[in-house]
């Protein structure tokens, strides 16, 4: 069926809609979905992990969904803006996974390009999942949040 792309919004009307057949994975680090924020029935399922060399990719990443989500029918896949999740899902895809959605615009949304902007360059003031008033938490929540070795 390959990837589709659904707005924060959407997602959102699609997990309340369905909660037993649809599940988020947020692929953010654990940094970003501890101390940005996340939304409450966020899996957080890193694609990759802070390293003092940089992001390191997440070698296990398809085997963690596999292993948490085998049984889920859709997923809906959303990290910073969209970009890494659009990655996920296409890998998730080639994995065999057959209904995932990318959110679109992610979490914080777009950076404001415009130079004249008192935003200019910050996110979370164009759109995204915060944006658009979602609901989000700081809370780790026992078997959502993302521990090594699981």
């Amino acid at each position: 069926m390959g990837v589709k792309v659904v707005s924060p919004i959407r997602a959102y009307q699609m997990l309340k809609a369905d909660p037993e057949h649809t599940f988020l994975v947020d692929c953010r680090t654990r940094p970003e979905y501890q101390f940005v924020g996340h939304p409450p029935m966020a899996y957080n399922i890193p694609y990759c992990f802070w390293s003092p060399d940089g992001k390191r990719e997440n070698a296990y990443f398809v085997k963690d969904i596999m292993k948490r989500l085998e049984q889920a029918e859709k997923l809906l896949i959303i990290c910073c803006s969209g970009q890494r999740s659009s990655k996920v899902c296409e890998e998730l895809v080639k994995n065999g996974f057959k209904e995932v959605f990318n959110i679109d615009k992610g979490f914080e949304g777009d950076k404001a390009e415009d130079i004249n902007s008192i935003y200019y360059g910050y996110r979370r003031h164009l759109n995204g999942w915060q944006h658009d008033g979602l609901p989000y938490t700081y809370e780790l929540k026992e078997g959502l949040a993302y521990k090594l070795n699981e």
